[in-house]
């Protein structure tokens, strides 16, 4: 599977910096995050606001295989095509765990990106706005 998706991306955008980190989720449950920053990352603006856009991406796999790893080129060239923050989420998959704590895990890295996009910018005074996207199963999640 992670050859597969390796195969069809091709060259593989350079970062500014890539951060994995995991986030405190229900009952003890640890959640992995990977954070991308764009080398030319940007903001929104209008005369009045200033808006810090991250997307929280959900990668593919049925629910049941694929990861951020499996994910790495498709989040990088999300990040670097659309030149903002990116965070891609590591949830749990079935049969091991259910549809619902998939999605708890989904809920969790976007509140906690929410909370924190102004100050991951650096533009703390900034409001900010969060973009969820994913492909296949990560699609489903994303309602």
């Amino acid at each position: 599977f992670r050859a597969i998706c390796a195969a069809g991306v091709g060259i593989t955008p350079w970062m500014m910096s890539i951060e994995d980190k995991m986030l405190h989720g229900d009952e003890n449950h640890q959640i992995k995050i990977r954070i991308y920053k764009p080398r030319k990352m940007k903001t929104l603006r209008t005369s009045t606001v200033e808006t810090a856009v991250g997307v929280l991406f959900i990668h593919g796999g049925g629910g049941w295989l694929g990861s951020i790893e499996t994910h790495d080129c498709v989040a990088r060239r999300l990040a670097h095509r659309t030149k903002f923050l990116t965070v891609s989420v590591e949830y749990r998959l079935v049969p091991e765990h259910t549809y619902v704590d998939a999605l708890q895990d989904v809920r969790t890295a976007y509140s906690w990106l929410l909370d924190r996009l102004p100050s991951l910018y650096g533009a703390d005074g900034a409001r900010g706005e969060v973009v969820v996207c994913g492909d296949s199963a990560g699609g489903m999640y994303t309602s």
